[in-house]
């Protein structure tokens, strides 16, 4: 007897700890497991739709923050699409060493900008012109209007044409030497803050690799026609505002749109597209399922609307982030900006112009919730394209003002909490 209640003992652990009933069948409408082989227990495995406890579903614009995003796309689609990008070199280089002895530079040869490019992002069919301005102002760090207004022809510093194979992962645009000249040579501040543009004959974009992400966009510029003196390399900096560390840092390269007509989401939920959009989805899903049950599965079902904007046939993958916020934080828009890293919960990869159901395995947020009790942090997830402020494609999602059979719906199963005895 002691070795057969020993074997109970074990098949019963096993049973908790996968959520999955053996002997008797799994039984996902609340029934009973296995009384013959545990009478005293019933280990109970329970599926419920929830529909009601999406407490807050909204999308938020804004994001990234301007001046933090990873990439920094360069696109032209006819008229619906124009992006751009700022690079800030604010310290150059005026001096260069020939024969032991420092020199102050007066003459440049092969000025040019060295970007480095995400390939998977630079698409083209036709030769591309990459157009760069001088975007030197003394505005407002933060405006993008007043920057906007200095991409003029007279401003045009520098340039090339190139074909389709040209465009690898180290572009090398060529700048107008006497116009870098006058920037180390000129009256203060002695800095270059160059604006790209891309033009073409059909739909063409860059998508440039941003100092977030660890690039090493450079100014380059040889100093003297000793072939002994090496060319200098100047790296993009910031130095305003002076009052405000964080922006001066995030403004050293930026993320500008010209002109985008992507579909807004309006009552729905959007995800990517530009400018970006974020999904925000509060949960109140009561105490008990997430405090004092085992969650086996959570899946988050939203119902897809087809969107037909810009490159609505590319595939876009979405990264679902559990949020960090503080509960006593209301502001949506500020507690979509504090999140885990994209961890708890699997990417998926959707096509914008297609349309249906799309779930998402978030068992991992719900156990992350479980962790830090309902008092800490908002129960609540982000839906981010994994491009986001750097790719044109948005994803549109039905939302809790749909109809019924439309709106997001949270589907649980989960285990009551068991207590085991030996009898």
């Amino acid at each position: 007897m002691y070795g057969l209640r020993n074997r109970l003992w074990g098949i019963a652990l096993l049973v908790a700890a996968t959520g999955t009933l053996v002997a008797c069948g799994e039984d996902l409408d609340g029934l009973a497991a296995c009384p013959a082989l545990c009478p005293e227990q019933n280990i109970v495995s329970k599926d419920t739709l929830l529909e009601a406890f999406i407490a807050v579903d909204s999308t938020i614009t804004g994001y990234p923050v301007l001046g933090t995003e990873e990439f920094l796309l360069v696109a032209s689609r006819g008229d619906t699409l124009d992006a751009r990008a700022v690079i800030r070199f604010d310290t150059l280089t005026q001096q260069f060493t020939r024969g032991g002895e420092d020199s102050t530079i007066y003459a440049v040869d092969s000025s040019a900008l060295l970007l480095l490019l995400d390939t998977a992002g630079t698409r083209a069919t036709a030769p591309v012109t990459v157009e760069v301005y001088d975007v030197d102002t003394t505005a407002t760090d933060t405006s993008t209007a007043a920057v906007l207004a200095l991409f003029r022809p007279e401003r045009i510093i520098g340039g090339k044409t190139y074909e389709v194979d040209e465009l690898t992962d180290t572009l090398r645009v060529p700048l107008e030497n006497e116009k870098v000249l006058a920037k180390l040579t000129g009256p203060d501040p002695k800095r270059l803050r160059v604006g790209l543009r891309v033009q073409s004959s059909a739909s063409a974009q860059i998508r440039v690799v941003a100092r977030e992400a660890g690039a090493t966009n450079q100014l380059v510029y040889d100093p003297s026609p000793d072939t002994l003196v090496a060319p200098l390399a100047n790296a993009p900096g910031s130095t305003t505002p002076v009052d405000n560390p964080v922006i001066r840092v995030d403004m050293t390269d930026y993320q500008l749109v010209a002109k985008a007509t992507a579909t807004p989401a309006g009552s729905l939920l959007g995800v990517g597209g530009l400018p970006a959009q974020r999904s925000f989805l509060r949960f109140d899903v009561p105490a008990r399922l997430i405090d004092s049950a085992t969650i086996v599965r959570a899946t988050l079902v939203l119902t897809q609307v087809p969107n037909t904007s810009v490159d609505a046939d590319d595939s876009l993958t979405i990264y679902p982030q559990v949020v960090r916020a503080a509960v006593e934080l209301t502001d949506v828009g500020r507690a979509a900006g504090i999140l885990n890293p994209p961890f708890d919960i699997d990417s998926i990869r959707v096509v914008p112009s297609s349309g249906g159901q799309r779930s998402f395995e978030m068992v991992g947020a719900l156990r992350n919730w479980k962790a830090f009790g309902p008092t800490t942090i908002q129960r609540a997830i982000v839906l981010r394209s994994s491009a986001e402020g750097a790719s044109a494609p948005s994803v549109l999602f039905y939302s809790s003002e749909a109809p019924p059979e439309l709106r997001p719906r949270l589907r649980l199963t989960y285990v009551n909490e068991v207590g085991f005895g030996i009898p």
